[in-house]
């Protein structure tokens, strides 16, 4: 026995509108296009997720067992004379495998999420544009698959803060106790943990209220998709316009982060030729061990990455913008099949009529 999930509920004072044969055939294509954009992309991004999985625990594992010998040379520009201090046998236990596995538990989670997604997807254009018994079964399995993500995604920024604040927190007590006389600066105490805690949840509050509300929003209009797979009066177009200004926000703010990623790789680019002469000069860094061909391309690896997260985000843009389309398409041909097409709603489709002319005053 197949359980529908619970129909969410109708805007107040919403009244049904006619759709146009045009319309219609419009949304049908548009429902068609949008839906093969959205899944490739989706699955463009579930290989870029598995990838970059991969590359953060390797670069995790390089990382640590660069450190040591890093701060070896720091310790050895110290001027007092110390002996240099071994940050190899000082770093814990447990955070190379933490970070690791970390990593690979979130990149997993984030590549089966996307995945349930795509499916989702291609079940809704599925079941809207060939309605059948099989389609509407697909459609309601996938929702049921796709639901628990969708509340896991309301959460997860919150859950990611909170173990962010664990590490911050066991990080700073690890490295109060390398140097014992500075413990006391470095510990927090329980005022300094509450302070910080509530400093990093204000300062991410929009952002996790604006997820909060964009899954919400989109959880109700697939909702509503299914609840008209078995109520052929139930309408959904209610719902997709209230997803709209969601994806429109989030579209905006993913522009934003292009134009900015775009700037910071202009300033990169340049970088080398402005710190160049400094760098030369400076022999601190110098007896690290570098040289002003690793710094130019230091600077360029990051000019290639800001350039890399600038397609991503205009692709990820691109992505709100079908997903928009895809809602309101979906939406229009389902109603539209639950009502007469319009005809005589429409100026330009009813009968000529002649209007007498007005008496003059």
């Amino acid at each position: 026995m197949t359980t529908l999930p619970q129909p969410p509920r109708l805007p107040a004072g919403y009244v049904p509108e006619p759709i146009s044969p045009l319309d219609l055939a419009a949304s049908t294509r548009g429902v068609t296009t949008q839906s093969q954009r959205i899944v490739a992309a989706l699955y463009f991004f579930a290989g870029l997720s598995a990838l970059l999985t991969l590359v953060g625990a390797g670069l995790s594992v390089w990382g640590l067992g660069a450190l040591p010998d890093f701060f070896k040379r720091l310790s050895e520009l110290d001027s007092s004379g110390t002996a240099p201090f071994d940050l190899g046998a000082a770093l814990p236990a447990w955070l190379g495998p933490s970070m690791v596995i970390l990593t690979l538990l979130g990149g997993f989670l984030g590549v089966w999420a996307i995945l349930v997604a795509a499916r989702s997807i291609r079940a809704v254009a599925q079941q809207t544009l060939e309605p059948s018994q099989g389609h509407a079964e697909a459609l309601q399995s996938a929702a049921r698959t796709v639901r628990p993500w969708l509340v896991l995604g309301q959460f997860a920024p919150l859950l990611s803060l909170v173990v962010g604040l664990l590490y911050s927190f066991g990080l700073v007590e690890w490295m109060s106790r390398l140097d014992p006389s500075n413990s006391a600066e470095l510990s927090f105490g329980l005022p300094e943990m509450l302070g910080m805690s509530l400093m990093s949840v204000l300062q991410s509050a929009p952002s996790l209220i604006i997820n909060f509300l964009i899954l919400a929003a989109i959880g109700r209009w697939l909702a509503a998709v299914v609840t008209r797979s078995a109520d052929p009066t139930f309408p959904v177009r209610p719902f997709a316009r209230q997803v709209d200004p969601w994806l429109m926000l989030t579209m905006i703010l993913l522009i934003l982060g292009a134009v900015s990623l775009l700037f910071s790789a202009i300033m990169l680019l340049f970088a080398p030729a402005m710190l160049g002469s400094a760098f030369v000069s400076d022999s601190d860094l110098r007896n690290l061990g570098l040289t002003l061909t690793q710094v130019k391309w230091f600077f360029g690896l990051g000019t290639l990455l800001c350039l890399i997260g600038l397609a991503v985000y205009v692709l990820l843009a691109c992505l709100m913008a079908w997903s928009r389309t895809f809602a309101l398409d979906v939406a229009k041909v389902l109603d539209a099949h639950a009502q007469p097409l319009a005809t005589a709603a429409y100026l330009w489709d009813g009968p000529e009529q002649v209007v007498a002319p007005r008496a003059p005053k």
